[in-house]
Protein backbone atom coordinates (compact mmCIF):
# COMPACT_ATOMS: atom_id res chain seq x y z
CA UNK A 1 0.00 0.00 0.00
CA UNK A 2 0.97 3.29 -0.39
CA UNK A 3 2.78 5.61 1.84
CA UNK A 4 0.61 8.32 3.53
CA UNK A 5 2.41 11.42 3.15
CA UNK A 6 2.42 12.86 6.70
CA UNK A 7 3.66 16.27 5.75
CA UNK A 8 -0.53 17.14 6.00
CA UNK A 9 -1.66 15.42 8.98
CA UNK A 10 -5.26 16.47 8.40
CA UNK A 11 -6.00 15.23 5.17
CA UNK A 12 -3.53 12.55 5.08
CA UNK A 13 -2.57 12.64 1.60
CA UNK A 14 -0.97 9.64 0.07
CA UNK A 15 2.72 9.68 0.10
CA UNK A 16 2.61 9.89 -3.91
CA UNK A 17 1.06 13.60 -3.63
CA UNK A 18 2.56 16.40 -3.01
CA UNK A 19 1.01 19.86 -2.46
CA UNK A 20 2.03 22.47 -4.62
CA UNK A 21 4.62 24.59 -3.20
CA UNK A 22 3.39 29.18 -2.78
CA UNK A 23 6.04 29.64 -5.30
CA UNK A 24 4.07 27.58 -8.00
CA UNK A 25 1.03 28.77 -6.66
CA UNK A 26 1.55 32.53 -6.90
CA UNK A 27 3.25 31.76 -10.02
CA UNK A 28 0.43 29.91 -11.95
CA UNK A 29 -1.93 33.23 -10.75
CA UNK A 30 0.43 35.77 -12.07
CA UNK A 31 0.95 34.31 -15.65
CA UNK A 32 -3.00 33.70 -15.98
CA UNK A 33 -3.57 37.20 -14.61
CA UNK A 34 -1.12 38.54 -16.99
CA UNK A 35 -2.56 36.61 -19.69
CA UNK A 36 -6.18 38.22 -18.63
CA UNK A 37 -4.69 41.84 -18.47
CA UNK A 38 -3.42 41.12 -22.19
CA UNK A 39 -6.76 40.15 -23.74
CA UNK A 40 -8.69 42.71 -21.56
CA UNK A 41 -6.30 45.62 -22.95
CA UNK A 42 -6.82 44.62 -26.58
CA UNK A 43 -10.76 44.32 -25.90
CA UNK A 44 -11.14 47.15 -24.74
CA UNK A 45 -9.40 49.47 -26.73
CA UNK A 46 -11.12 47.34 -30.17
CA UNK A 47 -14.46 45.94 -28.87
CA UNK A 48 -15.27 48.53 -26.17
CA UNK A 49 -13.54 51.55 -26.98
CA UNK A 50 -14.16 51.38 -31.21
CA UNK A 51 -17.46 49.73 -31.52
CA UNK A 52 -19.41 49.84 -27.91
CA UNK A 53 -18.66 53.02 -26.61
CA UNK A 54 -19.39 55.04 -30.08
CA UNK A 55 -22.58 53.25 -30.47
CA UNK A 56 -23.91 54.52 -26.83
CA UNK A 57 -23.30 57.94 -27.91
CA UNK A 58 -19.87 58.53 -26.34
CA UNK A 59 -18.11 61.06 -28.72
CA UNK A 60 -20.81 63.14 -29.31
CA UNK A 61 -21.50 63.57 -25.27
CA UNK A 62 -17.67 64.02 -24.86
CA UNK A 63 -17.62 66.64 -27.64
CA UNK A 64 -20.65 68.51 -26.36
CA UNK A 65 -19.11 68.59 -22.71
CA UNK A 66 -15.70 70.02 -23.90
CA UNK A 67 -17.24 72.36 -25.90
CA UNK A 68 -19.68 73.14 -23.12
CA UNK A 69 -16.30 73.52 -20.55
CA UNK A 70 -14.96 75.60 -23.23
CA UNK A 71 -17.39 78.16 -22.98
CA UNK A 72 -17.81 78.37 -19.46
CA UNK A 73 -13.95 79.92 -19.69
CA UNK A 74 -13.02 77.89 -17.23
CA UNK A 75 -10.81 75.15 -19.09
CA UNK A 76 -9.06 74.59 -22.43
CA UNK A 77 -8.75 71.96 -24.72
CA UNK A 78 -5.06 70.70 -25.23
CA UNK A 79 -4.03 67.91 -27.43
CA UNK A 80 -7.89 66.19 -26.60
CA UNK A 81 -7.92 67.01 -23.28
CA UNK A 82 -9.13 69.10 -21.07
CA UNK A 83 -7.09 71.22 -18.55
CA UNK A 84 -7.49 74.03 -16.14
CA UNK A 85 -6.12 77.26 -16.56
CA UNK A 86 -2.34 77.31 -15.76
CA UNK A 87 1.14 79.50 -16.48
CA UNK A 88 4.30 79.23 -16.41
CA UNK A 89 6.71 81.08 -14.11
CA UNK A 90 7.90 82.30 -11.08
CA UNK A 91 8.27 85.19 -7.95
CA UNK A 92 6.16 88.07 -9.02
CA UNK A 93 5.11 87.68 -12.49
CA UNK A 94 3.65 84.15 -11.89
CA UNK A 95 1.28 85.59 -8.73
CA UNK A 96 0.21 88.77 -10.85
CA UNK A 97 -1.70 86.24 -12.97
CA UNK A 98 -4.62 86.40 -9.74
CA UNK A 99 -6.28 89.33 -12.10
CA UNK A 100 -6.60 86.54 -15.13
CA UNK A 101 -8.70 84.22 -12.44
CA UNK A 102 -10.93 87.39 -11.63
CA UNK A 103 -11.81 87.38 -15.11
CA UNK A 104 -12.47 83.89 -15.57
CA UNK A 105 -14.39 83.30 -12.12
CA UNK A 106 -16.68 86.69 -12.79
CA UNK A 107 -17.63 86.10 -16.37
CA UNK A 108 -18.51 82.29 -15.74
CA UNK A 109 -20.84 83.72 -12.62
CA UNK A 110 -22.63 86.50 -13.90
CA UNK A 111 -22.13 86.53 -17.94
CA UNK A 112 -22.58 82.98 -18.33
CA UNK A 113 -24.33 81.85 -15.25
CA UNK A 114 -26.63 84.93 -15.75
CA UNK A 115 -27.04 85.07 -19.05
CA UNK A 116 -28.94 88.57 -20.21
CA UNK A 117 -30.59 86.90 -23.26
CA UNK A 118 -33.56 85.68 -23.85
CA UNK A 119 -31.86 82.84 -25.11
CA UNK A 120 -32.15 78.83 -23.28
CA UNK A 121 -28.54 78.67 -21.42
CA UNK A 122 -26.91 75.12 -20.09
CA UNK A 123 -25.64 77.66 -17.53
CA UNK A 124 -27.80 77.64 -14.32
CA UNK A 125 -27.82 78.73 -10.89
CA UNK A 126 -28.38 75.29 -9.42
CA UNK A 127 -29.66 77.03 -5.52
CA UNK A 128 -31.60 79.49 -7.18
CA UNK A 129 -32.88 77.80 -10.24
CA UNK A 130 -33.36 73.74 -9.95
CA UNK A 131 -34.32 73.31 -13.66
CA UNK A 132 -32.15 72.52 -16.83
CA UNK A 133 -31.30 74.86 -19.75
CA UNK A 134 -33.45 77.98 -17.04
CA UNK A 135 -33.74 81.06 -19.36
CA UNK A 136 -33.26 84.44 -18.00
CA UNK A 137 -36.53 84.66 -16.93
CA UNK A 138 -36.43 81.77 -14.82
CA UNK A 139 -33.18 83.17 -13.23
CA UNK A 140 -35.40 86.75 -12.90
CA UNK A 141 -38.20 85.37 -11.17
CA UNK A 142 -36.14 83.70 -8.76
CA UNK A 143 -34.43 87.12 -8.08
CA UNK A 144 -37.70 88.45 -7.51
CA UNK A 145 -36.78 90.83 -10.72
CA UNK A 146 -37.74 91.95 -14.02
CA UNK A 147 -36.84 90.00 -16.78
CA UNK A 148 -37.85 92.81 -18.90
CA UNK A 149 -35.60 95.80 -17.19
CA UNK A 150 -32.15 94.40 -18.68
CA UNK A 151 -30.33 96.43 -16.16
CA UNK A 152 -32.52 95.33 -13.50
CA UNK A 153 -31.90 92.22 -14.01
CA UNK A 154 -27.68 92.80 -14.65
CA UNK A 155 -27.93 94.29 -11.19
CA UNK A 156 -29.91 91.51 -9.47
CA UNK A 157 -27.55 89.02 -10.46
CA UNK A 158 -24.20 90.89 -10.23
CA UNK A 159 -25.74 91.83 -6.84
CA UNK A 160 -26.35 87.70 -6.20
CA UNK A 161 -22.94 86.86 -7.59
CA UNK A 162 -21.27 89.56 -5.11
CA UNK A 163 -22.64 88.19 -1.90
CA UNK A 164 -22.99 84.66 -2.69
CA UNK A 165 -19.32 83.71 -4.54
CA UNK A 166 -17.09 86.92 -3.41
CA UNK A 167 -18.85 87.14 0.16
CA UNK A 168 -19.25 91.17 -0.45
CA UNK A 169 -22.09 92.46 0.57
CA UNK A 170 -23.32 96.22 1.41
CA UNK A 171 -24.20 96.91 5.02
CA UNK A 172 -23.34 92.89 6.16
CA UNK A 173 -20.26 93.16 8.29
CA UNK A 174 -19.95 89.02 8.30
CA UNK A 175 -19.59 89.50 4.56
CA UNK A 176 -16.55 91.72 3.85
CA UNK A 177 -14.20 90.44 1.81
CA UNK A 178 -10.18 90.71 2.83
CA UNK A 179 -8.93 91.39 -0.55
CA UNK A 180 -11.87 92.58 -3.04
CA UNK A 181 -14.54 95.27 -2.80
CA UNK A 182 -17.10 96.45 -5.61
CA UNK A 183 -16.21 98.91 -7.87
CA UNK A 184 -17.94 102.39 -7.12
CA UNK A 185 -20.34 104.14 -9.70
CA UNK A 186 -19.98 108.24 -10.44
CA UNK A 187 -22.52 108.37 -8.12
CA UNK A 188 -20.14 106.39 -5.29
CA UNK A 189 -22.90 103.77 -5.19
CA UNK A 190 -21.62 100.04 -5.79
CA UNK A 191 -21.12 98.96 -9.04
CA UNK A 192 -22.82 95.17 -9.26
CA UNK A 193 -22.44 94.69 -12.85
CA UNK A 194 -18.64 94.97 -12.62
CA UNK A 195 -16.03 92.73 -11.62
CA UNK A 196 -14.46 93.38 -8.31
CA UNK A 197 -11.56 95.28 -7.75
CA UNK A 198 -8.67 95.57 -5.10
CA UNK A 199 -9.70 97.22 -1.62
CA UNK A 200 -7.83 100.05 -0.14
CA UNK A 201 -5.65 97.96 1.99
CA UNK A 202 -4.29 95.39 -0.66
CA UNK A 203 -4.11 98.07 -3.70
CA UNK A 204 -1.29 100.17 -1.45
CA UNK A 205 0.26 96.73 -0.72
CA UNK A 206 0.83 95.22 -4.02
CA UNK A 207 2.13 99.00 -4.92
CA UNK A 208 4.42 99.02 -2.51
CA UNK A 209 7.80 99.70 -3.76
CA UNK A 210 9.44 96.91 -2.00
CA UNK A 211 9.50 94.09 -4.27
CA UNK A 212 9.56 91.20 -1.65
CA UNK A 213 6.33 92.96 0.20
CA UNK A 214 4.55 93.47 -3.35
CA UNK A 215 5.17 89.76 -3.82
CA UNK A 216 3.97 88.60 -0.50
CA UNK A 217 0.81 90.93 -1.33
CA UNK A 218 0.00 88.81 -4.50
CA UNK A 219 1.00 85.57 -2.97
CA UNK A 220 -1.84 86.12 -0.53
CA UNK A 221 -4.38 87.42 -3.57
CA UNK A 222 -3.41 84.57 -5.64
CA UNK A 223 -4.00 81.76 -3.15
CA UNK A 224 -7.63 82.98 -2.36
CA UNK A 225 -8.61 83.61 -6.03
CA UNK A 226 -6.61 80.31 -7.52
CA UNK A 227 -4.51 78.63 -4.84
CA UNK A 228 -2.63 77.00 -7.75
CA UNK A 229 1.54 76.61 -7.18
CA UNK A 230 3.63 77.61 -10.22
CA UNK A 231 3.97 74.95 -13.04
CA UNK A 232 6.96 74.20 -14.58
CA UNK A 233 7.36 74.57 -18.72
CA UNK A 234 6.38 70.77 -19.00
CA UNK A 235 3.65 71.07 -16.98
CA UNK A 236 0.07 71.40 -18.23
CA UNK A 237 -1.46 71.27 -15.20
CA UNK A 238 -1.87 73.01 -11.40
CA UNK A 239 0.48 71.56 -8.76
CA UNK A 240 -2.15 70.88 -6.11
CA UNK A 241 0.64 71.11 -3.45
CA UNK A 242 3.29 73.97 -2.68
CA UNK A 243 4.15 76.29 -0.24
CA UNK A 244 2.26 78.64 -1.88
CA UNK A 245 -0.62 77.28 -1.80
CA UNK A 246 -1.62 73.95 0.00
CA UNK A 247 -4.61 71.21 -0.70
CA UNK A 248 -6.91 73.22 1.21
CA UNK A 249 -6.37 76.25 -0.08
CA UNK A 250 -6.77 75.15 -3.47
CA UNK A 251 -10.15 73.66 -2.57
CA UNK A 252 -11.24 76.73 -0.93
CA UNK A 253 -10.35 78.99 -3.95
CA UNK A 254 -12.63 80.59 -5.57
CA UNK A 255 -11.68 79.09 -9.40
CA UNK A 256 -11.51 75.69 -7.57
CA UNK A 257 -15.22 76.07 -6.32
CA UNK A 258 -16.21 78.26 -9.92
CA UNK A 259 -14.62 75.13 -11.29
CA UNK A 260 -16.39 72.10 -9.04
CA UNK A 261 -20.03 74.41 -9.70
CA UNK A 262 -19.56 73.98 -13.41
CA UNK A 263 -19.32 69.96 -13.32
CA UNK A 264 -22.91 70.19 -11.48
CA UNK A 265 -24.47 72.33 -13.78
CA UNK A 266 -27.15 70.37 -15.02
CA UNK A 267 -26.17 69.96 -18.70
CA UNK A 268 -23.17 68.83 -17.91
CA UNK A 269 -24.39 66.43 -15.82
CA UNK A 270 -26.39 65.01 -17.99
CA UNK A 271 -23.62 64.68 -20.65
CA UNK A 272 -21.46 63.24 -18.01
CA UNK A 273 -23.99 60.80 -17.70
CA UNK A 274 -23.82 59.41 -20.72
CA UNK A 275 -20.15 59.23 -21.28
CA UNK A 276 -19.47 57.59 -17.96
CA UNK A 277 -22.93 54.75 -18.68
CA UNK A 278 -21.16 54.50 -22.30
CA UNK A 279 -17.71 54.39 -20.65
CA UNK A 280 -18.85 51.52 -18.16
CA UNK A 281 -20.76 49.14 -20.61
CA UNK A 282 -17.41 49.40 -22.91
CA UNK A 283 -15.12 48.06 -20.04
CA UNK A 284 -17.77 44.93 -19.44
CA UNK A 285 -16.42 42.64 -21.89
CA UNK A 286 -12.51 43.46 -21.19
CA UNK A 287 -13.23 43.18 -17.32
CA UNK A 288 -15.28 40.05 -17.81
CA UNK A 289 -14.50 38.18 -20.63
CA UNK A 290 -10.59 37.34 -20.13
CA UNK A 291 -10.77 36.00 -16.55
CA UNK A 292 -13.49 33.97 -17.40
CA UNK A 293 -11.76 32.16 -19.77
CA UNK A 294 -8.50 32.09 -18.39
CA UNK A 295 -9.91 31.78 -14.36
CA UNK A 296 -13.25 29.32 -15.41
CA UNK A 297 -13.63 27.91 -18.64
CA UNK A 298 -10.30 27.06 -19.16
CA UNK A 299 -10.18 24.54 -15.83
CA UNK A 300 -13.34 22.83 -16.44
CA UNK A 301 -12.26 21.96 -19.87
CA UNK A 302 -8.53 20.83 -19.23
CA UNK A 303 -7.34 17.66 -17.36
CA UNK A 304 -7.67 18.08 -13.97
CA UNK A 305 -8.87 22.30 -13.39
CA UNK A 306 -5.42 23.16 -15.04
CA UNK A 307 -5.43 26.51 -16.09
CA UNK A 308 -2.35 28.24 -18.49
CA UNK A 309 -0.59 29.47 -15.80
CA UNK A 310 -0.68 25.99 -14.11
CA UNK A 311 -0.11 24.00 -17.01
CA UNK A 312 3.58 26.27 -17.52
CA UNK A 313 4.81 25.52 -13.39
CA UNK A 314 2.83 22.06 -13.52
CA UNK A 315 0.58 21.98 -10.95
CA UNK A 316 -3.06 20.56 -10.85
CA UNK A 317 -6.55 20.80 -9.06
CA UNK A 318 -6.94 17.94 -6.65
CA UNK A 319 -9.88 16.81 -3.93
CA UNK A 320 -8.42 17.39 -0.27
CA UNK A 321 -7.97 13.54 0.71
CA UNK A 322 -5.45 13.93 -2.60
CA UNK A 323 -7.65 11.97 -5.20
CA UNK A 324 -8.83 14.13 -8.21
CA UNK A 325 -11.55 16.58 -7.92
CA UNK A 326 -14.75 15.70 -9.61
CA UNK A 327 -16.44 18.33 -12.07
CA UNK A 328 -18.04 19.79 -9.12
CA UNK A 329 -15.00 20.44 -7.33
CA UNK A 330 -13.14 21.95 -10.06
CA UNK A 331 -16.46 24.03 -11.21
CA UNK A 332 -16.65 25.73 -7.48
CA UNK A 333 -12.72 26.16 -7.14
CA UNK A 334 -12.83 27.84 -10.41
CA UNK A 335 -15.94 29.64 -9.73
CA UNK A 336 -14.21 30.98 -6.70
CA UNK A 337 -11.14 32.64 -8.50
CA UNK A 338 -13.35 33.64 -10.93
CA UNK A 339 -15.69 35.97 -8.47
CA UNK A 340 -13.54 38.41 -7.35
CA UNK A 341 -13.20 39.99 -10.68
CA UNK A 342 -16.73 40.79 -10.79
CA UNK A 343 -15.23 43.10 -8.55
CA UNK A 344 -14.75 45.33 -11.17
CA UNK A 345 -17.79 45.73 -12.69
CA UNK A 346 -19.67 47.60 -9.31
CA UNK A 347 -20.72 51.26 -9.96
CA UNK A 348 -18.34 53.06 -7.92
CA UNK A 349 -15.05 54.42 -9.08
CA UNK A 350 -12.30 51.75 -11.13
CA UNK A 351 -10.01 52.38 -8.56
CA UNK A 352 -12.03 51.52 -5.41
CA UNK A 353 -13.27 48.11 -7.81
CA UNK A 354 -9.43 47.64 -8.02
CA UNK A 355 -8.87 48.01 -4.30
CA UNK A 356 -11.49 45.96 -3.75
CA UNK A 357 -10.62 43.22 -6.04
CA UNK A 358 -6.59 43.19 -4.74
CA UNK A 359 -7.85 42.68 -1.17
CA UNK A 360 -9.51 39.70 -1.63
CA UNK A 361 -7.57 38.05 -3.18
CA UNK A 362 -4.68 39.29 -1.10
CA UNK A 363 -6.79 37.84 1.61
CA UNK A 364 -6.82 34.52 -0.10
CA UNK A 365 -2.94 34.47 -0.13
CA UNK A 366 -2.56 35.06 3.45
CA UNK A 367 -5.32 32.45 4.60
CA UNK A 368 -3.03 29.96 1.98
CA UNK A 369 0.60 30.99 3.90
CA UNK A 370 -1.18 29.75 7.27
CA UNK A 371 -2.45 27.00 6.79
CA UNK A 372 -1.07 23.76 7.88
CA UNK A 373 -3.26 22.35 4.85
CA UNK A 374 -2.11 24.69 2.39
CA UNK A 375 -5.55 25.56 1.86
CA UNK A 376 -6.58 29.34 0.28
CA UNK A 377 -9.91 30.40 0.93
CA UNK A 378 -10.91 28.54 -2.42
CA UNK A 379 -10.06 25.93 -2.24
CA UNK A 380 -11.62 25.31 2.08
CA UNK A 381 -14.90 25.85 0.59
CA UNK A 382 -14.36 23.86 -3.22
CA UNK A 383 -12.79 20.80 -0.85
CA UNK A 384 -9.83 21.08 -2.97
CA UNK A 385 -6.30 21.13 -2.93
CA UNK A 386 -3.02 22.38 -5.64
CA UNK A 387 -0.59 19.53 -6.05
CA UNK A 388 2.71 19.49 -7.66
CA UNK A 389 2.63 17.19 -11.18
CA UNK A 390 6.15 16.67 -10.91
CA UNK A 391 6.50 15.47 -7.69
CA UNK A 392 2.88 13.27 -7.80
CA UNK A 393 2.99 10.56 -10.49
CA UNK A 394 -0.01 10.16 -10.58
CA UNK A 395 -3.89 10.98 -9.23
CA UNK A 396 -6.63 7.95 -8.58
CA UNK A 397 -10.18 8.59 -9.02
CA UNK A 398 -10.96 7.10 -5.91
CA UNK A 399 -9.08 4.92 -2.87
CA UNK A 400 -10.23 1.78 -4.48
CA UNK A 401 -9.17 3.03 -7.95
CA UNK A 402 -5.63 3.47 -6.00
CA UNK A 403 -5.58 -0.23 -4.63
CA UNK A 404 -6.86 -1.77 -7.47
CA UNK A 405 -3.61 0.14 -9.57
CA UNK A 406 -1.42 -0.88 -6.30
CA UNK A 407 -2.20 -4.18 -6.84
CA UNK A 408 -1.12 -5.12 -10.24
CA UNK A 409 1.50 -1.98 -10.66
CA UNK A 410 3.08 -1.80 -7.37
CA UNK A 411 6.23 -1.96 -8.67
CA UNK A 412 5.89 1.11 -11.69
CA UNK A 413 4.44 3.54 -8.51
CA UNK A 414 7.14 2.71 -6.20
CA UNK A 415 9.70 3.38 -8.90
CA UNK A 416 7.84 6.79 -9.71
CA UNK A 417 7.85 8.06 -6.40
CA UNK A 418 11.46 6.61 -5.71
CA UNK A 419 12.36 8.47 -8.82
CA UNK A 420 11.23 11.64 -7.99
CA UNK A 421 12.56 11.55 -4.17
CA UNK A 422 16.14 10.84 -5.63
CA UNK A 423 15.05 14.45 -7.60
CA UNK A 424 14.71 16.10 -4.68
CA UNK A 425 17.19 14.82 -2.44
CA UNK A 426 20.33 14.19 -4.18
CA UNK A 427 22.82 14.93 -1.83
CA UNK A 428 20.94 12.74 1.15
CA UNK A 429 18.34 10.35 2.53
CA UNK A 430 14.80 11.60 2.45
CA UNK A 431 12.87 13.00 5.55
CA UNK A 432 9.57 13.31 5.96
CA UNK A 433 8.41 15.78 9.06
CA UNK A 434 12.07 14.24 10.81
CA UNK A 435 11.68 10.76 9.78
CA UNK A 436 13.21 8.70 7.10
CA UNK A 437 11.12 6.88 4.44
CA UNK A 438 12.94 3.62 3.32
CA UNK A 439 11.94 4.65 -0.31
CA UNK A 440 14.74 6.39 -0.38
CA UNK A 441 17.04 3.15 0.08
CA UNK A 442 15.29 1.23 -2.03
CA UNK A 443 17.03 0.27 -5.63
CA UNK A 444 15.22 1.44 -8.55
CA UNK A 445 15.66 -1.20 -10.49
CA UNK A 446 13.12 -3.04 -8.57
CA UNK A 447 10.75 -1.22 -10.64
CA UNK A 448 11.51 -3.21 -13.54
CA UNK A 449 11.34 -7.57 -13.49
CA UNK A 450 14.29 -8.97 -15.77
CA UNK A 451 16.10 -11.45 -16.50
CA UNK A 452 18.24 -9.92 -13.79
CA UNK A 453 16.36 -9.02 -11.14
CA UNK A 454 14.41 -11.62 -10.67
CA UNK A 455 16.99 -13.56 -8.21
CA UNK A 456 17.53 -10.60 -6.45
CA UNK A 457 13.62 -9.96 -5.83
CA UNK A 458 13.56 -13.92 -4.73
CA UNK A 459 15.89 -13.06 -2.28
CA UNK A 460 14.53 -9.98 -0.65
CA UNK A 461 11.31 -12.18 -0.52
CA UNK A 462 13.07 -15.19 1.32
CA UNK A 463 13.83 -12.85 3.90
CA UNK A 464 11.06 -11.37 5.03
CA UNK A 465 9.29 -13.49 7.81
CA UNK A 466 5.89 -11.60 7.75
CA UNK A 467 3.65 -9.38 5.93
CA UNK A 468 4.44 -6.90 8.18
CA UNK A 469 8.21 -6.80 7.67
CA UNK A 470 7.14 -6.40 4.04
CA UNK A 471 4.87 -3.74 4.61
CA UNK A 472 7.57 -2.00 6.75
CA UNK A 473 10.24 -2.47 3.91
CA UNK A 474 8.05 -1.06 0.87
CA UNK A 475 6.40 1.89 2.58
CA UNK A 476 7.31 2.19 6.34
CA UNK A 477 8.71 5.57 8.13
CA UNK A 478 11.73 5.15 10.34
CA UNK A 479 13.69 7.14 12.47
CA UNK A 480 17.17 8.48 12.11
CA UNK A 481 18.49 6.04 14.21
CA UNK A 482 16.53 3.47 12.45
CA UNK A 483 17.19 4.33 9.57
CA UNK A 484 21.17 3.93 10.16
CA UNK A 485 20.68 0.65 11.22
CA UNK A 486 18.91 -0.10 8.41
CA UNK A 487 21.96 1.36 6.24
CA UNK A 488 24.27 -1.21 8.13
CA UNK A 489 22.33 -4.31 7.16
CA UNK A 490 21.77 -3.31 3.58
CA UNK A 491 25.40 -2.58 2.98
CA UNK A 492 26.27 -6.16 4.91
CA UNK A 493 23.33 -7.86 2.37
CA UNK A 494 24.96 -5.85 -0.57
CA UNK A 495 28.62 -7.37 0.21
CA UNK A 496 26.97 -11.32 0.65
CA UNK A 497 25.08 -11.01 -2.47
CA UNK A 498 28.21 -9.84 -4.61
CA UNK A 499 29.70 -12.98 -3.41
CA UNK A 500 26.53 -15.39 -4.16
CA UNK A 501 25.89 -16.27 -7.51
CA UNK A 502 23.09 -18.78 -9.00
CA UNK A 503 23.19 -21.00 -11.63
CA UNK A 504 19.98 -21.59 -14.18
CA UNK A 505 18.80 -25.35 -14.63
CA UNK A 506 17.98 -26.85 -18.19
CA UNK A 507 14.69 -27.09 -17.92
CA UNK A 508 14.72 -23.33 -16.92
CA UNK A 509 16.90 -22.07 -20.12
CA UNK A 510 13.84 -24.05 -22.46
CA UNK A 511 11.54 -21.67 -21.08
CA UNK A 512 10.08 -19.28 -23.87
CA UNK A 513 9.46 -16.54 -21.37
CA UNK A 514 13.18 -17.04 -19.72
CA UNK A 515 15.16 -17.02 -22.80
CA UNK A 516 13.17 -14.02 -24.52
CA UNK A 517 14.06 -11.89 -21.59
CA UNK A 518 17.41 -13.61 -21.74
CA UNK A 519 17.29 -11.27 -25.45
CA UNK A 520 16.09 -8.55 -23.98
CA UNK A 521 19.07 -8.37 -21.75
CA UNK A 522 21.94 -9.14 -24.58
CA UNK A 523 22.18 -12.73 -23.14
CA UNK A 524 23.15 -15.32 -25.77
CA UNK A 525 21.39 -18.90 -25.60
CA UNK A 526 23.81 -21.74 -24.69
CA UNK A 527 24.34 -24.41 -27.01
CA UNK A 528 22.95 -27.43 -26.33
CA UNK A 529 26.12 -30.05 -26.55
CA UNK A 530 27.51 -27.89 -23.54
CA UNK A 531 24.85 -27.47 -21.43
CA UNK A 532 25.43 -30.59 -20.37
CA UNK A 533 28.66 -30.68 -19.75
CA UNK A 534 28.81 -27.39 -18.25
CA UNK A 535 25.90 -28.87 -15.83
CA UNK A 536 28.43 -31.19 -14.40
CA UNK A 537 31.57 -29.29 -14.27
CA UNK A 538 29.97 -26.31 -11.80
CA UNK A 539 29.87 -26.74 -8.24
CA UNK A 540 25.81 -27.47 -7.27
CA UNK A 541 24.91 -24.69 -4.65
CA UNK A 542 22.86 -25.41 -2.42
CA UNK A 543 20.45 -22.40 -2.70
CA UNK A 544 19.97 -22.98 -6.36
CA UNK A 545 16.21 -23.25 -7.31
CA UNK A 546 16.52 -23.14 -10.97
CA UNK A 547 16.54 -19.12 -11.12
CA UNK A 548 19.33 -17.37 -13.40
CA UNK A 549 20.64 -14.17 -11.54
CA UNK A 550 23.65 -13.51 -13.41
CA UNK A 551 25.36 -15.38 -16.68
CA UNK A 552 26.94 -18.83 -16.12
CA UNK A 553 30.99 -18.58 -15.08
CA UNK A 554 32.38 -22.11 -16.97
CA UNK A 555 34.08 -24.32 -14.07
CA UNK A 556 37.52 -24.04 -16.51
CA UNK A 557 37.21 -20.04 -16.10
CA UNK A 558 36.33 -20.07 -12.41
CA UNK A 559 39.53 -23.00 -11.47
CA UNK A 560 41.86 -20.26 -12.73
CA UNK A 561 40.17 -17.29 -11.11
CA UNK A 562 40.51 -19.75 -7.63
Amino acid sequence: MPVMNSTNENTKLPGYVHVASYGKELGAFAIDLLATIAIGLTLKYTLGLMVIAPNMGYNEAKSSYFALAVESGLYQEKEGTLTTFTFEGSGEEYYSQYETYVDKVWTYYYDLCGKTNSETTNFTYRDLVDKQGATREDIAKALEVSSENIEEYREAVGKYVYSNVFSIEEGNAEKKNAYFTYPLKEDGTPNYTSKPVLNAEYQAKVSDEDAQKRTAAKIDIFNYVCGFAPTSKNSSSAVQNSASGTSETIRNALYTKACSDFIQQPEALRLNEIGRKASYVATIPSSIIPPFIFFFLLPLFLKNGKTLGKLAVRISVAGKDGYKANKGKIALHAGLVFLPFCLLLLPFNSQINYMLWGFVFLIDFIVLLFQKSQQSVHGKLSSTIVVDDKLTPMLFEDKAKEEEYCATHQDKITAAILEETNKKEEKGPSYVNGRRSVLADMDPSMGILDSSTIGKARRDAEKIDSFDEFEAKNGGIMTPEEADAHDAKLNQEKDADEEFDTSMEEEDLKNPEIQAMMKMDGVEEIPEEAKEAEKEKEPQDPHDDGFLDEKPVPAKEEKENK
